[in-house]
């Protein structure tokens, strides 16, 4: 299978972004992953391990979290894991699918790759009403 794969990496206002992306001939698909105030946001897919790679490992960051289980906003959830010492957060919901092996249709393992199992905590209802509301 022929998908091409490619990495665009910016900054916009203080906020570092990596906005990934994966072509099959004429269908595009693309997925963002932002570091703000030592905050990960998201961590890319797995098919595009490669390419989000050095912005997950240089950023600088010291908790990441985690907008919902899809594996193309958690599929560099295990990358993290394996090499940076920081916690990962994700709605409560969705902690335990975290530790399991994933089951998804096959277009989406082809253009987001299977995710690894990796281990999250929840997301603290203070850290989600700050980022919204402010205190």
């Amino acid at each position: 299978m022929l998908l091409k794969k490619s990495i665009e990496l910016g900054s916009v206002n203080g906020i570092s972004y990596a906005n990934g992306l994966v072509t099959f001939k004429n269908i595009s698909l693309n997925v963002y992953c932002f570091a703000v105030d030592g905050v990960l946001i998201d961590t890319g897919s797995r098919s595009l391990k490669k390419q989000f790679q050095p912005f997950l490992l240089e950023s600088d960051i010291d908790q990441v979290v985690i907008t919902h289980i899809h594996e193309d906003h958690s599929g560099g959830a295990s990358v993290i894991k394996e090499h940076r010492n920081v916690p990962i957060y994700i709605h409560e919901m969705s902690v335990k699918e975290c530790e399991t092996n994933p089951d998804y249709p096959l277009y989406r393992k082809v253009f987001w790759g299977k995710r690894k199992p990796f281990q999250a905590k929840p997301v603290a209802n203070p850290f989600h009403r700050e980022i919204l509301f402010g205190k």
